[in-house]
């Protein structure tokens, strides 16, 4: 979708400019782009320093690791993470008593 968006940023800027306020403005993203609104409002929260030829490269590299992580199923991600959720290891808190003197 942001790749999309990068590919041609003049008409995506024009979608904005011609747009009476924020709201109209991300339906005409919408509408133009086929998606949903949090879609719509990611392509105006898009930065537009980053519509450059290598800004828009590192979208579509960044968009396409995101499609084979999303791909991948849920029990291989987790297998692949050590199966503790997002940390590798599982961590234990420890609570430090109130008076008690800090590490260093």
């Amino acid at each position: 979708m942001l790749a999309a968006a990068a590919e041609d940023p003049l008409a995506t800027l024009a979608l904005v400019v011609d747009a009476a306020d924020e709201a109209s403005a991300r339906i005409a993203v919408q509408e133009h782009f086929g998606v949903g609104p949090v879609e719509a409002q990611a392509v105006l929260d898009m930065q537009f320093r980053r519509a450059n030829r290598h800004g828009r490269a590192a979208i579509a590299r960044d968009r396409d690791e995101h499609a084979a992580i999303l791909s991948e199923s849920a029990p291989a991600r987790r297998a692949a993470r050590g199966g503790h959720g997002p940390l590798r290891r599982p961590c234990r808190v420890v609570r430090r008593q109130r008076d008690a003197p800090r590490p260093r």
